[in-house]
């Protein structure tokens, strides 16, 4: 891992600009869903990349550009952050995905028909989008719930994983129309289960063991690939475990605590924050920050790991989460402190 972290840091800036992806299709968008954008545009070089934020409507695309202005004010300084509506259909169209989805269904937000998708479908639908939306741009994709430590425009082409053991589908990058995407889709079809939550990210794993990548791509002298792809080690996107996160993360007398502040220092490009189990909790150690330590909230929330990597990497998403914690509207009366 330290050997991976070192090549990807001596390569520099001087590749083509890299385009960063994030869907951000929330019924209501809370500050704590915003560090990803506010640490991205922080690590990300001027004039190198773009970040693409992917919504499904006007009135989400309003939303979200008032509390990125408020979180990244001096664009100028970074990369050029572009709204994009996220249309399935569109998208889908010219990819294996296009007839296997009701289009009038995702075009109307319906719910999908649990028989064909499954209990899960919606879940599936995002899986699969993210694919179509990298085979048809290319770039980076990463969920919304990272806080972003590094460059990560350093990072060579290849997927996270989450141990050595399982696959993970929360961070790729990939060329525009290169062949392992469109092969990503079409397992994801042939192995189609809209019941498992785990469909998409099973997807990089099982094809690249068992399609065949790894001998075809895994190695800068494969000659049936061009450009070849990496498995990118756990501990550059996971580097604490979804088991112990909540404790390693949020509980600042862990005693594993200066290890994951280590490895992440160490390794990581990106910490996945598992938004799903850890929002609310974290939200709520928040709250009682204010109330324990009412003169410097953010400093005993800083105590934590996730704290210490918020405060450091979105500042500002920190100080709209302690409004919101307050129940106050930004600048809140802690700020004015």
């Amino acid at each position: 891992d330290a050997a991976f972290v070192a090549a990807a840091m001596a390569q520099g800036g001087g590749g083509p600009p890299v385009i960063f992806h994030q869907i951000l299709c929330y019924d209501s968008f809370k500050p704590i869903f915003l560090c990803g954008v506010e640490s991205l545009f922080r690590q990300t070089p001027r004039n190198h990349s773009e970040i693409w934020l992917w919504v499904r409507s006007q009135e989400q695309e309003t939303t979200l550009k008032n509390l990125v202005s408020r979180l990244v004010p001096d664009a100028e300084e970074g990369p050029a952050i572009v709204y994009k509506r996220l249309e399935f259909d569109t998208i889908f169209q010219k990819t294996p995905f296009h007839s296997f989805y009701d289009p009038k269904a995702l075009t109307r937000g319906l719910p999908l028909d649990p028989d064909r998708y499954g209990k899960h479908g919606w879940q599936a639908v995002y899986d699969a989008v993210r694919l179509a939306i990298l085979h048809k741009y290319g770039g980076f994709y990463m969920d919304a719930d990272h806080i972003v430590t590094r460059d990560a425009s350093r990072l060579p082409y290849g997927f996270a994983t989450y141990s050595r053991s399982a696959g993970a589908n929360n961070a790729f990058y990939l060329p525009k129309g290169h062949e392992m995407t469109y092969d990503l889709m079409t397992w994801f079809l042939g192995n189609y289960s809209g019941s498992d939550w785990s469909q998409g990210p099973k997807a990089f794993k099982r094809l690249w063991e068992q399609g065949g990548w790894q001998g075809r791509c895994g190695s800068p002298s494969a000659s049936s690939c061009s450009p070849h792809v990496q498995e990118w080690p756990p501990w550059i996107i996971h580097p604490v475990k979804y088991k112990v996160y909540m404790k390693t993360m949020l509980d600042p007398l862990y005693d594993d605590k200066a290890h994951a502040e280590s490895r992440i220092a160490d390794y990581a490009f990106m910490v996945h924050t598992y938004s799903h189990v850890s929002d609310e909790p974290e939200m709520e150690m928040l709250k009682k920050c204010t109330v324990s330590h009412p003169k410097d909230p953010i400093g005993e929330y800083a105590r934590s790991v996730v704290g210490q990597q918020r405060v450091r990497h979105c500042p500002r998403t920190v100080d709209e989460m302690l409004c919101d914690a307050l129940g106050e509207k930004p600048p809140c009366k802690k700020q004015k402190q």
